[in-house]
């Protein structure tokens, strides 16, 4: 799978779906496979080219002999590629393997961008093509909606659901979040971007200003260490931040595919701030989605524009008047119907 957390999450939420005594190997490229250890899977860490300091010709050549090892080694029958790019160390599978199985997870709503066309041409070498739902798929414009007809859709993927996420005194209570404050979570995605850090900050002190405000920088588990600014703004990082969602009144958030499904699973009226660096999936279009619908409000990189959007729901009664905008049905699991897909094209081959 890819390098972020979001494609080794959808992977180990359709794991856990399979029936016991299934066997499965997972070669990731996500530096926080740690996580995951002890989860009754072989569990491989592949550094991607990024990581490896590897030219990608090089490293697409290393990924492929490794890939032939593996699936000789323990006569692997199904391959599935959670990833943006479909690696040719995946494609060489088919010629070296004619009767191995390849299914390709992959997300919706890309943005435009030319080698995307080219990208979504290898769909055709796969066995099975899942595509994990969007809600906000309506607002997709990307070049996969002319495909969906040609591969398995099934209903959004998340690892965990709302029937496995804490109450709310128990999240605060992991937290060390008190419970009849406005606790707020801020989630801007990959630190590296644009102004992140110093947005949280400046975003932090104002409203450590508010009186009953409490703001809790949400990191990923894979960001470098920050200890000067992490003395001085309330930090968690915890994995998965899903199950203690109910400790959270508001959220500001970028709008990646897991932490936009998990805010909406969570009802947590969010200020959306997304993230539109090229190779990015359609943030925008996500955000204004859920805007439309009444959940969240929109801003762009900045502090003023963050808080603009933010202070009116720093009321009770506004926040109170978004919650009647979610849709009070709980989200179908799409992990079980993935799973079920895989399945059957095994049992088939």
């Amino acid at each position: 799978n890819g390098v972020g957390m979001g494609h080794l999450v959808r992977q180990m939420a359709i794991w856990r779906q399979m029936p016991t005594g299934t066997k499965a190997l997972f070669l990731t490229t996500c530096p926080a496979f740690s996580l995951f250890e002890g989860a009754g899977v072989y569990l491989e860490y592949f550094p991607s080219d990024i990581y490896s300091n590897v030219a990608e010709g090089n490293w697409d050549i290393w990924f492929a002999l490794r890939l032939m090892q593996l699936v000789r080694r323990f006569g692997v029958r199904i391959v599935v590629l959670d990833a943006n790019v479909p690696f040719s160390g995946v494609m060489t599978l088919r010629k070296e393997f004619p009767a191995l199985r390849l299914v390709w997870v992959r997300r919706a709503m890309w943005g435009h961008h030319p080698q995307d066309l080219q990208r979504l041409r290898a769909q055709d070498q796969f066995d099975l093509v899942i595509e994990p739902g969007d809600l906000a798929e309506a607002y997709d414009t990307g070049p996969t909606r002319a495909l969906r007809h040609s591969v398995t859709r099934v209903p959004p993927i998340l690892l965990h659901h709302a029937d496995e996420a804490l109450d709310r005194e128990s999240a605060c209570r992991a937290l060390g979040l008190a419970r009849d404050t406005v606790n707020i979570c801020l989630q801007l995605g990959a630190e590296v971007a644009d102004n992140a850090v110093d947005l949280v900050a400046g975003v932090c002190e104002e409203l450590e200003a508010c009186h009953g405000v409490t703001p809790v920088w949400c990191r990923s588990i894979l960001a470098p260490a920050r200890p000067g600014l992490e003395a001085v703004v309330p930090t968690a990082r915890i994995f998965p931040l899903t199950k203690y969602m109910a400790a959270f009144d508001l959220a500001i958030s970028a709008a990646g595919y897991n932490t936009f499904h998990e805010l909406h699973q969570a009802r947590i009226p969010t200020v959306f701030v997304a993230n539109t660096a090229p190779g990015m999936d359609n943030q925008a279009a996500r955000a204004a989605f859920a805007a439309d619908a009444g959940w969240a409000r929109l801003a762009n990189r900045t502090q003023i524009s963050i808080m603009e959007a933010l202070r009116p729901l720093l009321e009770s009664d506004e926040r109170a008047q978004m919650h009647q905008h979610f849709d009070a049905r709980p989200l179908p699991n799409g992990a079980v119907r993935a799973a079920q897909a895989i399945l059957a094209l095994a049992a088939a081959a």
